[in-house]
C-alpha cells in the first residue's frame, strides 16, 4: 500500500483510480506536491482509523488535512491555471 500510493502519487500526482476518475493531487496553490508532501501523506494513510475521519461529514481526511495536499478535478484545475494565465497576459499588457 505504501509503495502504491507513494510510488504513483510521487510520480504523476495520481493514483490509477485518480486517473479514471479525472482527479489529481495538488497543494493549495495548485502546484504538484513535493515528494515529501506525498510521503507523509502516504504515512497518515496508514492509520487504522484513518477512514472514519469522513463519516463525520469533514470535507478532508487526516491525510489531506495533515499534508495540506487537496484532491480536485484535472480539468478544472487546467482550466483555472489557462483562466489565471490569461488574466496575468492582460494585465502585463496594459
Amino acid at each position: 500500500m505504501f509503495f502504491y500510493y507513494s510510488t504513483f502519487e510521487i510520480l504523476f500526482a495520481r493514483t490509477l483510480s485518480k486517473y479514471f476518475t479525472n482527479t489529481i493531487v495538488v497543494l493549495k496553490d495548485g502546484s504538484k506536491p513535493k515528494p515529501y508532501d506525498i510521503l507523509g501523506r502516504t504515512l497518515l494513510r496508514i492509520i487504522p482509523f484513518e477512514y472514519f475521519t469522513f463519516l463525520s461529514g469533514r470535507k478532508l481526511g487526516w491525510h489531506d488535512e495533515n499534508s495540506k495536499t487537496f484532491v480536485v478535478k484535472k480539468d478544472k484545475l487546467e482550466q483555472n491555471i489557462s483562466d489565471f494565465k490569461g488574466l496575468l497576459e492582460i494585465e502585463n499588457s496594459i
